[in-house]
């Protein structure tokens, strides 16, 4: 793991701890009226490898959420952050394609999670850029996916 993986790593630790205990309304009322807190995990998986690229993509074609799905996302458990930035040559033309191929761009995106509590309070104390931010991907659990860090062409 690279230093600025681990340091990464460790800013998304912090905000979780900070998350679960500054918004317990994050695990919707039942949780909030029992008292208990609800966590919400962040995690990083920062560089791919190429194993990783076919996954990624696939997951961008079949899971990538509108700006309008991504608002109303009123609780989440987990959100992953995945970085981009390993893409190339002929893997970052088809995340190109992929991405272009999503219903909403870059910025409808960025928009959408600032504008969303839960994934904005998920992202306060990570060192993700809101202007770093791709596209995002729901999983049949819940979790959210955010993608950031596209290299260009």
């Amino acid at each position: 793991m690279t230093k600025a993986t681990m340091n990464r790593t460790s800013i998304l630790a912090a905000g979780v701890i900070a998350l679960a205990l500054l918004s317990p309304a994050l695990a919707g009322s039942a949780a909030a009226s029992s008292g208990t807190e609800t966590e919400i995990k962040v995690s990083s998986a920062i560089q791919p490898g190429n194993a990783d690229t076919q996954k990624i993509l696939a997951d961008l074609r079949a899971n990538s959420m509108s700006a309008e799905e991504i608002l109303g996302v009123d609780t989440v458990d987990e959100v992953n952050i995945v970085s981009l930035e390993s893409f190339s040559g002929a893997d970052l033309q088809r995340l190109e394609e992929t991405l272009g191929n999503t219903e909403d761009g870059m910025a409808e995106v960025q928009t959408a999670v600032t504008r969303n509590q839960a994934l904005e309070v998920a992202l306060d104390d990570t060192e993700v850029m809101i202007g770093d931010l791709v596209a995002a991907t729901r999983s049949e659990t819940g979790g959210v996916t955010l993608y950031i860090d596209k290299p260009s062409l």
